[in-house]
């Protein structure tokens, strides 16, 4: 069931097991209602309130035969709603809605025995999407997008049971695409492709388990190639080579965890051999 944190959300126990309708109430210590509702058989049934402290109401939800049945509104302190929806012996159902206390709408969406369930759409407290995307079993499962508060789409791509999965394509907040690649339980698994604003790919390469692993390629935002070389774990470990602009190549020797080790040759942006430099890492 979704944790909402009022009081009268929750059954209480009462002492009288009568037949009749008899009336609950609980007050502020300053004579003002805090909770009022009746018991019949010792259970909550009918119509029951919760106030704030000074008097406006905080909740007002429906009982019968002490399981909550029927709609459900709760309200912040200035009178504005902060969430409505139903319950069906105990648990949300149907459509939901949740507000921010500026008065946009925070969520929306629909819950099957208490648990989230088809679409979802969530707002920031301005009014804008935030994201939009499939729940199952109160998880996200399938496809979803996310956004910017300008409305261009920042990420979409599916979910597995609350956990990225598949091709996942993320963009900048002018709608460029700044990556592109594969999830695999919620962390980069297979090639991903990096990008610049203007369209030219950065680097590309693979992640095995949010690693960075194999070769990998790295260019400069005209696209011309400005590295290559092996990953493991994510650090620098086997040949690299480095090149210019023009495609001469500028460096090349080997990486160890991430450092540089042994001779490394360097060239001129003829492509001459111009010296050589020696790692010594203890």
């Amino acid at each position: 069931m979704n944790k909402l944190k009022f009081l009268i959300l929750y059954p209480f126990s009462f002492f009288l097991f009568s037949e009749d309708v008899e009336p609950y109430v609980i007050s502020y210590e300053n004579g003002e209602v805090e909770i009022q509702g009746q018991f019949q058989n010792g259970l909550q049934v009918g119509t029951w309130k919760a106030f704030y402290e000074n008097g406006s109401l905080k909740e007002k939800a429906e009982w019968s035969g002490g399981e909550l049945e029927g709609e459900i509104e709760s309200f912040y302190e200035d009178g504005k709603n902060q969430s409505i929806g139903n319950f069906k012996k105990g648990f949300q159902t149907g459509k939901w809605s949740y507000f921010h206390i500026t008065g946009f709408l925070e969520s929306k969406g629909s819950f099957i025995e208490g648990l989230r369930s088809g679409d979802w759409t969530f707002y920031d407290d301005q009014g804008s999407i935030k994201s939009r995307g499939l729940f199952e079993n109160n998880r996200e499962n399938g496809p979803f997008v996310y956004f910017y508060s300008n409305g261009k789409e920042e990420s979409k791509g599916s979910f597995i049971e609350g956990l990225r999965s598949g091709d996942w394509t993320f963009y900048d907040d002018q709608g460029s695409i700044k990556s592109r690649g594969l999830f695999e339980n919620n962390r980069e698994n297979g090639p991903f492709v990096y990008f610049y604003s203007n369209g030219k790919e950065e680097s590309k390469g693979s992640f095995i388990e949010g690693l960075r692993s194999g070769e990998w390629a790295f260019n400069d935002d005209q696209g011309n190639l400005k590295g290559r070389g092996l990953f493991e774990n994510n650090r620098e470990n086997g040949p690299f080579v480095y090149f210019y602009s023009n495609g001469k190549e500028e460096s090349k020797g080997f990486h160890k965890n991430g450092i540089k080790i042994g001779i490394w040759e360097h060239f001129n942006a003829q492509g001459k051999f111009i010296f050589n430099t020696k790692y010594i890492n203890k």
